[in-house]
């Protein structure tokens, strides 16, 4: 059974986000969820690599920074971001270039003489929701909450028309803010961080 899941990020559950993109400026069609889980005591010095080498780097390598979120409660001490790509193929691309650029590998070496900062990596590869991202996005909120909503085998299309018709406005009118809406998709092997 293929697993097909909506993912909407609403204005209410992570926190240090930077949405540094609006759904309608996207240039990407092609997304990835990627969940870092840092070892014990090194998601500051996580952070600090992002912050000092690659959100730029992915930039050189084509990459688009959509987003940056740490849980408010950070139970799994966990770093999450959203890159976008053209395509599939254009992302195992930009990720080839970046794993190789010597900037990257002298960065990523000095950042782990004391030890890996990462202890494992979680991928989700998802397109925008059909229908579900022309509305304009609202401004930043301080708080974020990533939903995952998994549908039963040939119901996508009928959950997509039911937050199309229903469920963004309602969220709305809760004083919720919508942010992208994603369908998830298959990919067969993960990235080294």
């Amino acid at each position: 059974m293929k697993k097909i899941s909506l993912l909407t990020l609403l204005g209410v559950l992570f926190s240090l986000s930077a949405f540094s993109q609006q759904a309608a400026n996207l240039k990407s069609n092609y997304f990835e969820i990627r969940k870092y889980y840092a070892n014990p005591g090194k998601l500051p010095e996580l952070i600090k690599r992002f912050q000092d080498h690659t959100v730029a780097l992915f930039e050189k390598s084509g990459m688009e920074n959509v987003a940056y979120f740490v849980p408010v409660e950070n139970n799994d001490n966990s770093l999450t971001y959203i890159l976008g790509y053209p395509d599939e193929e254009a992302r195992d691309r930009m990720w080839n270039q970046f794993l190789n650029d010597p900037e990257w590998k002298k960065a990523y070496q000095e950042s782990i003489v004391d030890g890996a900062l990462v202890s494992k990596i979680d991928q989700t590869f998802m397109t925008l929701a059909p229908g579900l991202n022309e509305m304009p996005m609202p401004s930043k909120s301080g708080v974020f909450q990533l939903r995952v909503y998994t549908c039963l085998d040939g119901k996508i299309d009928n959950l997509i028309a039911r937050f199309k018709d229903h469920t963004q406005d309602l969220f709305a009118r809760q004083g919720l803010k919508n942010y992208p809406y994603w369908i998830t998709s298959e990919k067969e092997e993960a990235s080294p961080n």
